[in-house]
């Protein structure tokens, strides 16, 4: 009956692993994944509007799509945040640290796109140049170098163009996009590592509650059997 209950005991250290830590740590991946597409898209929405016309491609207003960009920009930071606080698994760091370098990199590009698009005349050119560094960037390409492309593509994009499913999570990547799914890999990892372990515990855990009932069953008969 010990080892039953330290097998429960097992089981609920594993069952607290998966609530605790490996369910947010995913969670957290999948918000950052989705505001690096909210904040690139704000950012574009931002040069179309300013460079070609008061109203976005969206439909936006030039304030509002400002906004936007602002919020967009303040969601991820903040996401950013929240996964540097639930680092618990290994390659998490990694992970966080060159997503965290890259957008600030994106960041200062984002705001040499917008020094350009207020000059008086506005400097449309040289802010597209700056918004393609950005965005190279995010693609994995933050050399901008035009020789390791692939059919006009970084390998970073490629492996997204197939959903990510030959990204190796030990590996180092350049851009934003690949660190963000690796970071997202990882933690997927170790929520199945988490739960199987909860499956087998609580197999082996009912196992032994049920040879712990047969035993003590026998042991009643026998001794039943004993004061007759």
């Amino acid at each position: 009956m010990l080892i039953a209950y330290w097998v429960m005991g097992r089981t609920a250290s594993d069952f607290k692993k998966v609530i605790v830590e490996s369910a947010p740590s995913v969670i957290a991946a999948n918000q950052l994944g989705q505001e690096l597409n909210r904040l690139d898209t704000d950012a574009a929405d931002l040069l179309v509007t300013s460079r070609y016309s008061s109203s976005s491609i969206l439909g936006k207003q030039n304030s509002v799509v400002s906004n936007d960009y602002r919020a967009a920009r303040t969601d991820f930071d903040d996401n950013l945040l929240r996964a540097y606080a639930n680092i618990t698994f290994p390659g998490e760091e990694p992970s966080i640290k060159a997503i965290a370098a890259g957008f600030y990199n994106y960041l200062a590009q984002i705001e040499i796109m917008r020094y350009e698009l207020s000059q008086n005349p506005p400097q449309p050119e040289a802010a597209l140049a700056a918004y393609k560094r950005a965005h190279d960037i995010v693609i994995g390409n933050p050399n901008h170098d035009l020789r390791t492309l692939i059919n006009n593509r970084t390998s970073e994009e490629i492996l997204k163009q197939a959903d990510w499913t030959q990204l190796n999570p030990t590996q180092s990547y350049l851009g934003i996009e690949a660190n963000v799914a690796r970071l997202l890999r990882n933690n997927q990892d170790a929520l199945t590592v988490a739960r199987n372990s909860v499956k087998a515990d609580s197999q082996f855990s009912f196992f032994l509650i049920a040879i712990s009932g047969v035993l003590l069953v026998l042991a009643c008969l026998g001794w039943f059997c004993a004061m007759q």
